[in-house]
């Protein structure tokens, strides 16, 4: 996951380089940076991995959240919203807001032209 922050941020590191030590860096890279807020699009492809690395990931995403004082915005589908119910810890960081589907009206015309 923290290669996921860290190549965005044109920050180097080594691949083989162990997971805690690309989290720390990523924890120093946000607090140099003063991000406010961590959001993390597309988080639906976690529920791909096996239950071992989506712990990691969500364990890292809490550590970052808590360490660093800023809210965690995860976006994705129905089924993230479930995976992260299945967490107390993250159900009460992940308030849900459910977007509704667009209709064919007004509306959604206005917002496209």
């Amino acid at each position: 996951m923290s290669d996921r922050l860290l190549d965005p941020l044109q920050a180097p590191y080594r691949s083989r380089q162990p997971a805690a030590h690309q989290l720390a860096q990523v924890r120093l890279l946000l607090r140099h940076l003063n991000v406010k807020m961590l959001i993390i699009d597309e988080l639906h492809h976690l529920l791909a991995s096996r239950l071992e690395p989506q712990r990691i990931v969500l364990n890292a995403l809490k550590f970052l959240g808590n360490d660093l004082q800023i809210p965690l915005v995860g976006v994705g589908t129905a089924d993230t919203l479930r995976a992260l119910q299945t967490d107390p810890q993250l159900a009460n960081r992940f308030r849900p807001l459910v977007l509704p589907r667009w209709t064919l009206n007004n509306e959604y015309r206005k917002l496209l032209a």
